[in-house]
Formats: structure tokens, C-alpha cells, sequence
């Protein structure tokens, strides 16, 4: 799933109750109810299951609080990866710092943070042959960009 800025906290509930395979009507629905909907279709899997939510750095703190609440009753079925930016981590830590309400317990669930490398000059060459970007003078052009998205952003 995607972070959308625009996206409120039940717009953003609703995406992922699709994503379980609800069908019913929603619009009558409560957020807790929505979030009730969605931890018994994860508890139901016969598998265990992995959220990603990419553009997490586009969460505000209040809707931080609803992933603690997810994450608590389905952390035996489902696994949640939170990727965003690096000042992603940075805003989470200073919510922490300021005991912004939920944001400690949010912080405490967090197994692990992890930072993703820069790309190294073979993967951006592979990456630039793929976009038929041929010439090692036009490949050298792209020798300093931060990431893979990027770097294929500039190849479009």
C-alpha cells in the first residue's frame, strides 16, 4: 500500500480492508470498525501475511497511532513494514522525544530500522542498459543520484 498525503485515516483503512478481500459496504462503517473488520480477516488467513506501506514518511502522528493498534492485534498473523525516507525516522524519533500521545508506543514496536544503501555505479548501469541507456559517457551522468527511484524518475 501507499501513503497518499491526501488520504485520511479511513480512506487510508478502507484501501487496506480492500486489500483483505472485504466486500461488504462501507460507508456506514466506524474506524474501529473498519480496523475490527480487518484484524478478523487477518486472524481468518490461513498464512501469515506482510503489510508494506510505502510513503509512510506521509503519516501524521495520530494515524501512527492506529498501525500500534493493528500492529498489537494481529502481531502473530501479520508483519508490517513501514518504508518511507529517512527523515521518516527522524520525525518518529522526535514525536518520541516530545511524548507526542501514542508515538513512545509506536517507537517501542518497532523491531528493526534499516537503511537502505545507496546504488552502487554497477546497479546504476544495469539499471540505465535497461532503459537503453548504452554509452558509458551517458551512463556516467547518473554516477551521483541518491536512489533506484531516482534514478528511473530521470530515466522516464
Amino acid at each position: 500500500m501507499i501513503v497518499r498525503k491526501s488520504m485520511s485515516t479511513k480512506e487510508f483503512y478502507i484501501e487496506l480492508l480492500n486489500a483483505v478481500g472485504y466486500e461488504g459496504d462501507v460507508l456506514n462503517l466506524s474506524l474501529y470498525d473498519i480496523i475490527n473488520v480487518i484484524v478478523s480477516k487477518i486472524k481468518a488467513s490461513k498464512r501469515k501475511l506482510l503489510l508494506i506501506i510505502d510513503e509512510a514518511g506521509k503519516f501524521k502522528p495520530s494515524q501512527l497511532e492506529y498501525i500500534h493498534e493493528l500492529r498489537d492485534q494481529t502481531s502473530d498473523r501479520l508483519g508490517i513494514i513501514l518504508a518511507g525516507p529517512e527523515y521518516f525516522y527522524d520525525n518518529l524519533f522526535l514525536w518520541k522525544e516530545k511524548k507526542i500521545i501514542g508515538i513512545p508506543e509506536v517507537f517501542r514496536r518497532i523491531e528493526k530500522i534499516e537503511t537502505l544503501r545507496l546504488p552502487t555505479f554497477r546497479e546504476i548501469s544495469d539499471i540505465c542498459k535497461d532503459f537503453k541507456v548504452t554509452s558509458d559517457e551517458e551512463i556516467k551522468k547518473y554516477r551521483d543520484i541518491d536512489s533506484f527511484s531516482e534514478l528511473i524518475n530521470r530515466l522516464k
